[in-house]
C-alpha cells in the first residue's frame, strides 16, 4: 500500500509542476527587456549620406530623426571636404540601406552621382550603380540598424 500511494504522489508531482510552470510563465507580465525590444521594433531609425564635388563624403546612421540624420551627414562631410560650402545631401533612409555611385571628370571632381534605397545593402549598392550608369564607381553605403 505504501509503494502504491508513493507511486500516485510521484505521479502527481510529476503533472502538477509542469503545469504550475506553464501556469506561472503564460501569466506573468512581461519584463522589461521585453517591452524595451518591443519599442526598439517600432522605433525608427535614420540615415543619411552627403556628397561635396571634390568627392568628400560624410555618412550618419541610426539616428531618431531625419533632420539629425542629415545634419550629422553634412557636417561629416564639412570635416573632410575641400569647399565644405558644397556639401549636400545625396540621400537618406529609414529602416534600410542607401548607397552613392560617382563618377569623376580627369581633375577628381564629380561630375555625376545616383543613389539608391533598398532594404539590404547588396542591392541598394547595385542599383545606385546602374542609374549612374558607366565608368561610375561605388562611393560609399549607409546601413540602419532594422528591427
Amino acid at each position: 500500500m505504501t509503494s502504491l500511494l508513493l507511486r500516485s504522489r510521484r505521479l502527481v508531482v510529476a503533472l502538477v509542476v509542469p503545469l504550475g510552470l506553464v501556469l506561472a510563465v503564460g501569466s506573468a507580465t512581461p519584463s522589461a527587456a521585453a517591452t524595451d525590444h518591443a519599442a526598439a521594433k517600432r522605433r525608427n531609425f535614420f540615415g543619411s549620406i552627403a556628397l561635396s564635388v571634390d568627392g568628400a563624403w560624410g555618412l550618419s546612421y541610426d539616428y531618431p530623426t531625419k533632420r539629425k540624420a542629415l545634419k550629422r551627414a553634412r557636417a561629416e562631410c564639412k570635416k573632410h571636404s575641400s569647399f565644405p560650402g558644397r556639401c549636400r545631401s545625396a540621400v537618406w533612409v529609414r529602416n534600410g540601406c542607401a548607397a552613392v555611385s560617382v563618377r569623376y571628370n580627369r581633375n577628381g571632381y564629380v561630375t555625376r552621382y545616383a543613389w539608391a534605397v533598398h532594404r539590404y545593402k547588396g542591392p541598394a549598392v547595385r542599383a545606385a550603380k546602374k542609374k549612374c550608369g558607366k565608368k561610375c564607381k561605388k562611393l560609399t553605403w549607409v546601413c540602419t540598424t532594422r528591427p
